[in-house]
């Protein structure tokens, strides 16, 4: 969708499970997705590359994964210090690939 169209710009917030990138094929696709959305005028994306077992894993265990910033709505927020509603949700939308 050409970005023009938005009047104060937009952010494009993504989340891509982190192994779904290993193969050259699924890396050229995703460089062409970048490629097109700045070309249509795209003013910034902000990624989300992590995997359900990291996320989990930071629920378990918190205290060592306090630095882990996810990108959600438009801003930043350490994974840990959401709610867990949010949480699962965070992990049911990487699992439904969304």
């Amino acid at each position: 969708m050409p970005q023009r169209d938005f009047a104060a710009g937009q952010a494009l917030d993504l989340s891509l499970d982190a192994d779904s990138l290993h193969a050259i094929p699924a890396r050229r696709a995703f460089q062409a997705l970048l490629r097109t959305y700045f070309e249509q005028g795209g003013p910034q994306i902000q990624v989300n590359g992590l995997t359900t077992s990291h996320l989990r894993a930071a629920i378990a265990q918190p205290e060592t994964h306090a630095d882990l910033l996810v990108r959600m709505g438009g801003y930043s927020a350490r994974f840990v210090t959401l709610s867990p509603t949010v949480q699962q949700e965070m992990i049911a939308r990487f699992e439904a690939g969304l």
